[in-house]
């Protein structure tokens, strides 16, 4: 099974893509939390979204930040502290 770590969004459209081109089966991956759900069907490839993990968005004055999909609960924890912070100031 080929596994696909995209870099950016680019990438992740890029491969999919190609994917939907050579009918290639491809599985979204993250935290495989969730994995069990829904109905269990063959993959050819797994496309894992764990390096997608920057912050998008910050904005302190309205307590907002938003951060990729393959993010970390301890990344966005430190975010939304960060956040805290500037609004105790």
């Amino acid at each position: 099974m080929d596994l696909i770590h995209p870099h950016s969004k680019r990438d992740v459209m890029d491969a999919l893509r190609g994917a939907s081109a050579a009918g290639t089966r491809v599985l979204i991956v993250g935290g495989r939390r969730h994995i069990d759900k829904g109905n269990p069907s063959e993959v050819d490839a797994e496309l894992w979204t764990t390096l997608l993990d920057d912050r998008v968005a910050y904005d302190p004055a309205e307590m907002l930040c938003v951060v990729e999909g393959g993010c970390a609960s301890t990344t966005s924890a430190r975010c939304s502290r960060r956040v805290a912070r500037s609004w105790r100031s």
